[in-house]
């Protein structure tokens, strides 16, 4: 991830990421992943579509279960939605995807858990979106051209501070 971050053409969005993460990059994403706080729930900590069973009647989905829960944890609900979110968004409409999305998210919350706080929650997840894109960079499918995309878009997002 730091070679990407290396050509990106004066950016100063790139010396950001990496002054963070040169400083103990694994203790970073370890705090991070580990912080408990008000908004902090039951995360799978390694969700993806490889880890849904899916329940077919006619050929469509009924219903989904999530498995391989040795890595859950009871962190910020960014561990699980943001490489999720940030990887699955189109370049081209990237920050409105993403803001939209996480409307959604945060108002679906909101009608469960009404007493939660809205903009707090937002704020937590966007303030992990770094971590998403090193949980990305460890993946052995993503390739470099896809971690760009991903680093592109949350350059212009640019809520790491």
């Amino acid at each position: 991830m730091l070679d990407i971050l290396e050509s990106m053409p004066n950016s100063g969005f790139a010396e950001r990421v990496k002054q963070r993460l040169n400083k103990r990059p694994m203790e970073i994403v370890k705090g991070i992943a580990t912080e408990v706080n008000d908004v902090s729930t039951i995360c799978h900590g390694h969700f993806s579509h490889d880890n849904l069973l899916f329940k077919y009647q006619n050929g469509k989905p009924t219903d989904a279960k999530v498995i391989d829960w040795q890595t859950m944890r009871y962190c910020s609900p960014a561990v699980d939605l943001g490489p999720i979110l940030l990887y699955n968004v189109t370049h081209e409409n990237g920050p409105s995807e993403v803001q939209k999305i996480l409307t959604l998210y945060v108002d679906t919350v909101r009608s469960e858990y009404p007493e939660i706080d809205a903009e707090r929650l937002r704020e937590d997840i966007v303030g992990k979106f770094l971590l998403a894109c090193v949980v990305l960079s460890f993946l052995d499918h993503i390739t470099d051209d896809e971690l760009t995309r991903v680093l592109l878009l949350l350059e212009q997002l640019d809520d790491l501070d």
